[in-house]
């Protein structure tokens, strides 16, 4: 109750008042009582759940009233995997040169979020389009992908110059949950060559770890080829290799897609997803790995 108390402003005696009536009118009883403290039943945490939803709603009906001022401000919430944020950081220099008065936050995740309670205004997602209901997707980009080494694992291992010499090699690889196309037509394609399994000696569901261990020297794995031209001490490896590229999507929520800010921002995705390979790459914009 001391907890509640202060975050609402109020006295103890408020809270518990304001909680015993809500009891009264629901004829349902929401907490139980302890020494210690207030615990809710299985009725109050329902009753929480709804009251979240009802407020992530009245949030996004409150930005949309908002959103119908001239005025682009505020701040613009960006959710993405950690490969695309030399591209969001890009775009968003850009778009506060065009609009002062906003600010972008940026979250990097590994999993798509949801976005019906308008905590976030807009998803950049890299791989397969998005099929997820209410959402808005708009494609925006794609980046190409090759094959890449460690200095240290060329020279203790050497590089392989046809498919004969590939499928001897160690690999780097997504888990299965987490596999692109690219990672896809890679495996694909070293099955073919008829050699047995590829020697896999490290995979993950974070990008972030398989970039990392193909920079440490684990094996030959796949990188975005804007970052590996911006990360030292990797070599590319069978350029020729016909990898498909990843496409990159926007996804938003249909209640706040035609807001002016989402569409501002849409608007310089769009244009800095035209230049971004060159401009990441002329900039050095590091991702973390």
């Amino acid at each position: 109750m001391s907890a509640a108390s202060a975050a609402c402003g109020v006295h103890r005696a408020t809270i518990i008042r304001h909680i015993d009536t809500l009891e009264a009118s629901l004829s349902v009883k929401l907490f139980h009582r302890h020494r210690s403290g207030y615990t809710p039943t299985e009725a109050g945490t329902e009753f929480v759940n709804a009251a979240t939803s009802i407020e992530g709603h009245y949030n996004c009906l409150l930005g949309k009233i908002r959103n119908q001022a001239f005025e682009v401000s505020g701040e613009v919430s960006v959710t993405a995997s950690a490969p695309l944020s030399p591209f969001i950081i890009l775009a968003a220099q850009l778009f506060q040169e065009r609009f002062p008065n906003c600010s972008v936050d940026f979250s990097a995740t590994e999993e798509f979020p949801g976005l019906e309670l308008a905590e976030t205004h807009m998803v950049l997602w890299a791989g397969e389009q998005p099929d997820v209901g209410d959402y808005v997707v708009v494609p925006i980009t794609e980046f190409s992908t090759h094959l890449y080494a460690s200095a240290e694992y060329a020279e203790k291992h050497g590089l392989p110059q046809n498919d004969a010499e590939l499928v001897r090699h160690n690999f780097v690889c997504f888990s299965k949950s987490a596999r692109s196309e690219p990672t896809e037509w890679l495996l694909r394609h070293l099955a073919n060559l008829g050699a047995g399994t590829p020697n896999i000696v490290f995979q993950s569901n974070c990008r972030s770890s398989v970039f990392r261990a193909v920079i440490n020297g684990s094996g030959i794995g796949l990188l975005p080829d804007h970052i590996a031209r911006s990360t030292p001490g990797v070599v590319q490896v069978m350029s020729d290799l016909p990898i498909p590229p990843v496409p990159v999507w926007a996804v938003t929520h249909m209640d706040t897609h035609r807001s002016k800010k989402t569409q501002s921002f849409l608007g310089v995705l769009k244009e800095v997803g035209r230049t971004a390979h060159d401009q990441v790459e002329k900039r050095k914009l590091l991702v973390a790995v």
